[in-house]
This record gives C-alpha cells, structure tokens and sequence, in this order.
C-alpha cells in the first residue's frame, strides 16, 4: 500500500489541477464505496471478533477491536476507483460505550482528528435504552453508531485510507481514553460539502528523546543502552527532573504529540508547550519491559508504547517541557522511559490554549521599597507576571529592594530577554557592604528563571536590602525579579508579631509527630514564631482520600484580621500546603465564614513564606486554616508557621487576582461544575490534556454539565482545579 501511496504522488500534477476544477460527473455521483473492517488490507495490533449477541446489528457478523493508541493500532484500506477528486464523506460504522477518537488519514492528506461521540447501546451490537438518573429521561442508544465526516481526496483512481487509534478526553468518562472505538465497517459516497483541500501531511518532526535542547534536574540520557529503542540510548525524568526540546514548526495550528516510551509502573509527566498552559499525561498502559528485549516477547503487543496528545504549536520555533509529576494514580514519582517524540500536523477543533502566567503570586519585592539606578522602577518590573516588561535605555543597571525587616533569602527569580549569564543578585544587612549570592538554577520556563539560594538553618544569614546587578549588549530588559524567603527578625523570633502573640488558645486535628518527645514536630510550633520547628502530620492530603488537616486559634478579644501567611519547611517540598480554606468565627453572624481561599499554591522554594491580603475583613473571636490538598506526597504534610496580621499588607494588585473568594469561584458537584461572579467574568474549562472544553460569559451563577473527573477552569483569568463526582 505505501508503494500504491507514492504512484499515486507521480500522477500528472497538470492532469490533478483539471480535475479539481471540475464538478463530479452525473456518473460519478453515482458511485460508492464500503468495506467491512475485518477486511481491511491491514489490521496492526487489532482483534477480530464475531458478534454473537442476539439482536446484534454488526454489519458481517464482526468488527474490529483493541485498537490502542499505545500499540499504534490502526487498519488500513485500499479504495478502489474513485472516479475524481473532490469531497466525499466518510461514513466509520462503529460500536462504543464511551466516547472515544480516531485519527482518519485518506491518501496523503493531513491527518483528521474524529470524535466518536455517540455513546451505543453496549458493546455487543444490540440497541438499549437507559434512563438518565437525574432527570429521569429514557435514552434511546443505538447497537451501532456512524460517524460521517466529509474528506477530502485529490485524485482519482486508487486512494489509501488509514484509520489509528487516537487519545483524547472523553466526556463521558472523565478522563482521557487511548483505545479506538470497535469498527464494524467503512464507508464513502460522493458529497455536498464545499470543496476544501486538505493539505498535504507534512513530513513528521521526529526527535530521538536524548536528543534534548537542555535538562535540568534528574533529567538526562539513561545511561542503560536498551535493544528495544532504535538508537539504544534514552530520556528519563526520574523524579524532579525537565527536558526541554526547541520545535521548529513549518506553521500554527493543531499538532498531534507521541512520546514513545515503556514503563512497568502506572506514572505521570506534565508537557508545557511555549507559555501555555500544562497539559497532565498519565502514562497507565504498561509495557512488557523498561526497555529490554524479553527473552519470549509478546507479539501480540510492541516492546515501546505511544502517549498521544494535541498541542497547538507557533509558525516557527516553539519550546516543548517535559516534565517530571508525582499523579494522582502514580505507583512511583519517577517518570517513565522515554524513547522518541514525533510530531504531526493534523486537522482538529483545538482552540489555542491558554497563556500560563509562570511568575509567583507572591515575592518580598512585594513588600519592599524598590529603587533603581536608572530612574524609576518600571511597575512591570514586580507585577508577578513575566509576560510584561520594559526596556530602559542603559546597557547597565541596578535595582534596589530594601525588606521591613530581615530575610533569608532562599531564592530569586529573574524574566529578561537579555542574556542573564553575568547578572548578580547581592545582599547587604546595612545597604552599605554588599556580598554575592551564591545560586544554581532550579529552572527555566522560557525568559522565567528560578534560581536556589544556598542558605543554612542551622547557621541562617539575613539581609534587609538586595540588589540586583543587570547588564546587555544594547539596552537592559527586565520583565519581572522576585524574591523568595522567610522572615528572621532575630534568632529568639525570627517572624514579625501577630495576631497570635497573645493568650489565646490553639488546637488542631492532628497532633503531629513524636508529640510527646521533645524532638517531634507537633502543631504548636506553627505558632512559635521559629523557623527551626515544624508541624509534620501523616495524614494524606487528598480531597478524595482522608480528612482535611485542621488548625484552629480562639483569641480571648475579637479582632479584625486584614492578612494572613503561611510558612514552609526546608525539605521535602512535596509536603507543602498546596489548597487551604481561611476561616473565621464572625461576630456578627455567629458562625464560620471563609475569609480566603487558595488552590494550587506553590511554594517557589525551600523555607519560603506566602503572605496574602483578606479582602473582605470580618470581627473575629477565631481563626481555622484548613488544609485539603498538599504538593504531592502521598504520605505527609507539613507546615513551620501560620500568621494572620491585624494590619493590610502593601500587596500588589496582581496578588489579589489570584485570590479565589465569594466574587469569583467555581467547585464541582455530582455530575456539575458551578461558576459564579459578582461581575461579568469570562471563563474556560479545560481537561487535564490542556483541550478546551467549554467557555463563555458568567455573571452571577452559572451550571455547565460535566463528567466524573478533575478540570482546570480559567474564570476572570484565575486558575482553579475542580473535581466532579
């Protein structure tokens, strides 16, 4: 058939143009075509079965099944006689109970991704009914579905069609779905559609997976040579690692992404494409092998697999991440074994993904005085978005920020189109000597750049002024600097006084670790001022597994809180808060109200403090911080202090934007995911491969229907994650 493929790219190209340009003949129109998928001229990593159930309407008694996008399962097909070019549609016969995809190619033309959509009456082939649990509606499901889309065909004559397995998020099971529904049979006829056509597939980019641009962390070719990877060689993440890999691409539009692996272990990554959003790949189809060649392979199945994905890619060079991410259904942090990436450019409905702000929601510059050797500090500069920068006309430049007190700064980051190799972040106690940081790179994200400060707990060094030291070629560009750390006031309280300084009374959910001894890591620590101690829990922290960690302090005097913090350890990051809930016991209603919000927080580095404003201040006898989720681990959760702040704190407004509160929210119930808004807010919901879902306008409430799973849903540009039962 491939050899059929290139005749047919050596016809006349002056006898193709005529026939473009020239309606179907009544003859034409006449014609049709239909093959049983059983008899397709190829069947790679497919099953044939019979259909046996009575009542079944399988055309020919049998379909195709097991088709996986794991396996690069497809069928192949010979048209036979097309009379001319033009539009036809394609008519796939097909038998599913979930809603699944394909990827349709006809002869050399840019693959079409298809959603299979309609959901059939079992997997037997027989027609059912089933009633919808909540509104009671009877739903009539065929035994078998047809799925018509029109395509486009170049020429006449004899013409290949392929049909592969394609991932992609199913509706109807919350998730994303590699298998292609069962095929009973193919069909063409002559269509109406307006003529369109379909380019000609581009030649697939194709990377071997150690030939990354750069890798940081854990990432790096495997140093185990494996006989099932062509090169031999590989990529993987392990734990915390990232490749990056520069995608050169010939125009914008929709691209088809497989990662070539093996794993033995159910594991996650993330990819990031450019600054869109991420897209989370679990990676639950298992391979015989890591990478070896087994002694009695099965040859039913291939020794690597393929992850399938869409991503949206610029006309010209684009930046692609992988990187490493401890999932849900994880059964190891590591990140599978990577063999080669393929891209192709296909036909879908993708809108463009989202832009994805990188930058920190919180940093002390957003506490500091700020100062600049060139005049005025510019405010895109600090406004916790590395999308927006100025351009000042020196070729040298210092910038200032002196702290309200001491900080022990554990890292920096910088966002500049200039190369930042010479730049230098320097610390001074008085503003008058000056010493270097010493920093390595944690990671890169485009012109974003987080960087580690080598710091000691048991032998801390804190500064109040910093100084940031940038040069260029021509003129300086700075398009964000934050820094990360935490109070040390002195080493009897290293944090500033609060509301919790008083006689008031602290519980908790949890006791912590080793509470009784005096080297636990109990919760009354989290209000001993200290950045040595700390409160460690064992409770997972996972909105579908175990309860909520609670902390809850009861002042003897109301008061009005106006901020609040939260401080984290020096290790084991993944242990860190990453959703909480603010509580206070409101005097005017007499019950708990929820003062703030937050889902997917970061803690940019180790032994850092967030600090936010409460929006909306209430008199309070109480205060509860109740945490839900944490940064990954399956075991544990940790915290070193929790604050809250009498005073408002100078924050930006770029931090308030990330607030989730009564004006802006979304959460998810049985089958329903709600938005609502005080002002006409605009919103996405996305599945975790980054696909557009749904969007519009909400003002007030809103109700949109959705399957079982977890979305992010952008709603007046804030990022939320939302799990629906």
């Amino acid at each position: 058939m491939k050899n059929m493929k290139i005749e047919h790219l050596l016809k006349s190209t002056a006898l193709s143009l005529a026939v473009f340009a020239l309606p179907m003949a009544a003859n034409a129109q006449e014609w049709s075509w239909e093959c049983e998928a059983e008899e397709a001229s190829e069947i790679v990593y497919g099953k044939i079965s019979d259909a046996t159930a009575e009542g079944n309407l399988v055309s020919g008694g049998q379909y195709v099944e097991e088709l996986s996008t794991a396996k690069g399962s497809h069928l192949g097909f010979m048209v036979s006689d097309v009379p001319a070019a033009g539009m036809y549609d394609l008519s796939i016969s097909y038998i599913s109970m979930q809603e699944r995809f394909l990827l349709i190619q006809v002869a050399d033309r840019e693959p079409i991704v298809v959603d299979c959509d309609e959901i059939t009456g079992g997997w037997n082939g027989v027609p059912a009914t089933e009633t919808n649990e909540e509104t009671g509606e009877e739903i009539d499901r065929p035994g078998v579905a047809t799925k018509t889309i029109p395509v486009y065909i170049p020429y006449s004559g004899d013409v290949d069609l392929y049909i592969y397995a394609f991932e992609g998020y199913s509706q109807s099971t919350g998730g994303n779905i590699c298998f292609a529904p069962n095929i009973d049979k193919i069909a063409l006829t002559p269509s109406d559609a307006e003529l369109v056509e379909t380019p000609a597939e581009m030649t697939p980019i194709e990377i071997e997976a150690e030939d990354f641009t750069s890798a940081s962390g854990t990432a790096g070719v495997m140093t185990e040579k494996y006989e099932a990877y062509p090169s031999q060689a590989g990529m993987t993440l392990r734990g915390a690692g990232r490749a990056t890999y520069l995608i050169n691409a010939p125009e914008a539009g929709s691209y088809a992404l497989y990662l070539d692996y093996t794993t033995c272990q159910t594991r996650w990554i993330y990819i990031k494409v450019n600054s869109q959003v991420k897209q989370y790949l679990e990676f639950s189809e298992k391979t015989q092998t890591w990478g070896d060649v087994p002694e009695t392979p099965d040859e039913t199945k291939p020794l690597v697999y393929r992850k399938a994905t869409l991503i949206y890619l610029e006309a010209g060079e684009n930046t692609l991440i992988l990187n490493s991410y401890n999932g849900p259904t994880s059964e190891h942090g590591d990140s599978p074994n990577f063999d080669k990436l393929t891209i192709r450019k296909v036909q879908a409905d993708m809108e463009i993904p989202a832009t994805e702000v990188i930058a920190y929601p919180f940093d002390y510059t957003s506490l500091a005085t700020l100062s600049s050797s060139a005049g005025e500090m510019m405010p895109e500069f600090t406004d916790k978005n590395e999308h927006t920068s100025a351009t000042l006309n020196v070729n040298s430049a210092t910038f200032d920020a002196k702290m309200p007190y001491p900080i022990m700064l554990t890292g920096y980051a910088i966002a500049s189109s200039n190369n930042m190799e010479n730049w230098k972040v320097k610390a001074s106690a008085d503003g008058n000597e000056w010493v270097d940081l010493t920093s390595t790179i944690a990671s890169t994200e485009g012109n974003f750049e987080l960087r580690n400060v080598e710091f000691s707990q048991e032998s801390p060094l804190a500064y109040q002024y910093f100084r940031l030291e940038a040069t260029a070629d021509e003129n300086i560009n700075l398009a964000e600097w934050q820094l990360f750390g935490s109070p040390y006031i002195s080493a009897e309280r290293a944090l500033p006084d609060d509301l919790f300084m008083g006689n008031g009374y602290l519980t908790a959910s949890e006791n912590g670790w080793n509470a009784n001894e005096d080297f636990g890591e109990k919760y009354q620590y989290v209000i001993d001022g200290l950045l040595s101690t700390k409160f460690t829990t064992d409770q997972v922290k996972s909105p579908t597994e175990k309860n909520p960690i609670w902390l809850q302090y009861e002042l003897e005097d109301m008061a009005l809180a106006q901020s609040y913090s939260l401080t984290v350890p020096w290790s084991y990051t993944d242990r860190n808060p990453k959703d909480w809930t603010l509580y206070g016991y409101s005097v005017d209603e007499d019950n708990w109200v929820v003062l703030d919000q937050r889902q997917g927080m970061d803690f940019a580095t180790p032994s850092s403090t967030l600090v936010f404003n409460i929006a909306n201040p209430v008199n309070c006898y109480g205060f509860k911080l109740e945490i839900t989720a944490n940064n990954g681990s399956h075991d544990n959760t940790h915290l070193t202090a929790w604050q809250v702040f009498a005073e408002k704190q100078n924050l930006p407004d770029a931090i308030e934007e990330n607030r989730i509160d009564n004006s802006v929210n979304a959460f998810g119930t049985t089958g329903l995911i709600h938005l609502s808004s005080t002002e006409v807010a605009p919103y996405q919901i996305y599945n975790l491969s980054g696909v557009c879902l749904a969007q519009g306008e909400v003002k007030e409430a809103v109700e949109i229907q959705a399957s079982a799973g977890v979305y992010i849903v952008l709603i007046d540009n804030q990022a939320k994650k939302v799990l629906v039962k």
